[in-house]
């Protein structure tokens, strides 16, 4: 269950124009304005929202866990969920990121994240200006 407000259906429907400041405005007063993005994977549902924050839940379990954005750049130990825009016919999900961003992150020089490790040596390796990089990830 979520902890924060939910609008009535009488205050959503009496919303003439839900554009970015009316979205920041609800943001700001703690409400729930709903998940922007659902992706399935054999395993999981992939509830996204706004690329804020997301929620895996477990098929098979029903449990869920919600998981927080931003990704915060200066000391990366693990390799993020980032942007995910779709699911490929195999169940993997599908994310990216600038070149130029990625070539901003620091990694955490004690993380034994292999796949991290993985990046950074593909990142090291192109130029800012490049094309943004595909991830696909499989969950566990």
């Amino acid at each position: 269950m979520t902890k924060q407000e939910i609008l009535s259906e009488k205050e959503q429907t009496s919303i003439e124009d839900f554009g970015i400041t009316r979205y920041a405005e609800l943001l700001n007063q703690d409400v729930f304005t709903g998940f922007t993005d659902l992706f399935i994977t054999p395993q999981y549902y992939f509830l996204g929202f706004y690329n804020l924050s997301y929620f895996l839940v477990n098929k098979s379990t029903h449990k869920g866990v919600r998981y927080e954005y931003p990704l915060q750049t200066d000391k990366i130990s693990y390799l993020p969920l980032i942007n995910i825009r779709a699911v490929s016919p195999q169940g993997f999900l599908v994310g990216f990121e600038e070149a130029y961003k990625l070539k901003q992150w620091k990694i955490n020089t004690e993380t034994q994240n292999d796949n991290l490790r993985k990046v950074q040596a593909v990142v090291q390796k192109i130029s800012a200006e490049d094309n943004p990089c595909l991830f696909f990830y499989r969950l566990k």
